[in-house]
This record gives structure tokens, C-alpha cells and sequence, in this order.
């Protein structure tokens, strides 16, 4: 069950406590997979698929937190954040959140940092969506109570209390008329409530509750081959900065995550 949200306002800070029913765990990260075992599942030829349906690929990627300062090049240089539009870029970036966009003509770049920064691919999460459809890419579980600092669109600072959840980027596609081979892709950081009170045969599932941070949300258009990559800013961003819970985690060592989302194919 959800509980009563409360919102404090100190110092020109607004800190709002939420809470939410138990969740289960995340499951273990940092797999030993090498970079080059990535390039495969991104040139690999795509079987045909339903009509309507874009196939999107979500490549996550961790690295000592030491090396981050290793991906500058990458924002500043390899790739582009021009075709983003952002909900707030000035609020995009002071949370702790950086983005860039690209195409596979530059892998090679990209990998020759990657490596050089001792990146390992943990997890790739694929999602096949009909357009106007979204779904949820997970980047950690919230147990015990912590309060999460982000800035908003009007350059506040806002403190979120957070519990018993799952941050996660909610990505959703959406069709461009008169366009083909194109979408629009929008990523927006959540926090999912799982909600209790389901009967009958639903009893099983897990419902969730979208509270949604707006102001670090983002979309492109794309087309296959091309792709939006998120990062910290700087490892964690602070110890209580939103942008710890999606790009970082400390054990067994202070590790740094990104996530490359891939548009694999759209079927028109």
C-alpha cells in the first residue's frame, strides 16, 4: 500500500516522503563479458517482425568509477546530444544525468573508449513495442527509506524520499505520420510502486505506480542503427543525488553504469 505522501519545503527545498509494499531484490550485475562480445548482437541481421513493431536493445555497461572521467570524449567529441530534446537541459544536467546520441557507423570510436575505460557489458534488456506502446528498463531496487535530491524544470531542488521500489527509464516509442522507417523514442526516470490489493488471477502479478521525475526526461527520433546513451555526469553525482541510483553502485567496488539503447528494426 502506498503511503500518504508528504511535501516539506526547507530552504528552498522541497522534500517529498513516499513509500511503498516490498520488493524483491535486483539481480546480481557485473557479468565478465567482454566489449567486443557486444558488436554481434548489433549487426547481426534482425528476423522480420510484426508490422508496427519497433525492437529496441538496451546495452548496459559498467566500469570503475575511477574511469569515468575516461567517456569525456565520448559526450564532448564522439558523439552528439543535438538531435535530444530535452524536457529541461539545464535540469537534465544538473541532476547528475549526460546524453548523447549516435549511430553504429560510430562503433569503433565508442569501443576504443570503452575499453580503454575497462567497461564490461552487465546486462542487455530487449524490448519489442508497438508504436505508442512503452516499457520499463530497471536500473536498481530502493529497500530502506532514502532521500534522493534532483533539480526540477524551475531550477529547484527537490527531495524525494524513496522506499520499497524500482527506479527504471520508462522508454516509449511513438509513430511519425507520413514517415517510415522512423519513430520518436522518449526515456523518462521513474520510480515504480508496486501496488498491493489485487484479487483473483491476477493475484500473482505485481501492479505498479509510475512516480514520474519530468523534468529528466528526453526523446529523439530514430531509426534503426541509431541510438541515445545515458550516463553520470560524475560517479554518483553526490551521495544522496537521484543520479546515484540509475548510474551507480558501490559494491563489491565503486562501479559506474551507462545504458546504450539501441533501435534494432521498426517494421512499417
Amino acid at each position: 500500500m502506498i503511503r500518504a505522501g508528504l511535501i516539506i519545503a526547507v530552504s528552498g527545498t522541497i522534500l517529498i516522503v513516499l513509500g511503498c509494499v516490498d520488493q524483491s531484490a535486483d539481480r546480481p550485475v557485473y557479468e565478465q563479458v567482454k566489449i567486443y562480445d557486444l558488436i554481434p548482437s548489433l549487426s547481426a541481421p534482425t528476423q522480420p517482425q510484426q508490422q508496427g513493431l519497433i525492437e529496441l536493445h538496451t546495452h548496459i555497461f559498467e566500469l570503475p568509477a575511477a574511469n569515468l572521467p575516461l567517456l569525456a570524449d565520448l559526450w564532448n567529441s564522439v558523439l552528439s546530444d543535438s538531435p535530444l530534446k530535452y524536457r529541461s537541459a539545464k535540469a537534465f544536467k544538473a541532476s547528475g544525468f549526460v546524453a548523447a546520441a549516435g549511430t553504429l557507423n560510430t562503433w569503433d570510436e565508442i569501443d576504443q573508449v570503452l575499453r580503454a575505460a575497462e567497461s564490461k557489458k552487465a546486462r542487455t534488456v530487449s524490448l519489442l513495442l508497438f508504436k505508442t506502446q512503452s516499457d520499463y528498463v530497471s536500473a536498481a531496487s530502493v529497500e530502506d527509506e532514502r532521500t534522493f535530491f534532483y533539480v526540477e524544470a524551475n531550477g529547484k531542488v527537490a527531495g524525494l524520499s524513496l522506499s520499497n521500489g524500482l527506479v527504471a527509464f520508462r522508454i516509449k516509442v511513438q509513430g511519425i505520420p507520413g514517415t517510415r522507417g522512423a519513430a520518436r523514442m522518449s526515456l523518462q526516470p521513474v520510480f515504480r510502486c508496486p501496488v498491493a490489493g489485487r484479487t483473483g488471477k491476477l493475484a500473482t502479478r505485481t501492479s505498479y505506480e509510475d512516480i514520474v521525475f519530468d523534468s529528466i526526461g528526453l526523446e529523439m527520433q530514430i531509426s534503426p542503427g541509431q541510438f541515445i546513451l545515458l550516463g553520470p555526469g560524475e560517479y554518483g553525482g553526490g551521495q544522496m543525488s537521484l543520479s546515484r541510483l540509475f548510474f551507480s553502485h558501490s559494491k563489491p567496488r565503486p562501479t559506474a553504469r551507462i545504458y546504450l539503447v539501441l533501435c534494432r528494426s521498426i517494421s512499417d
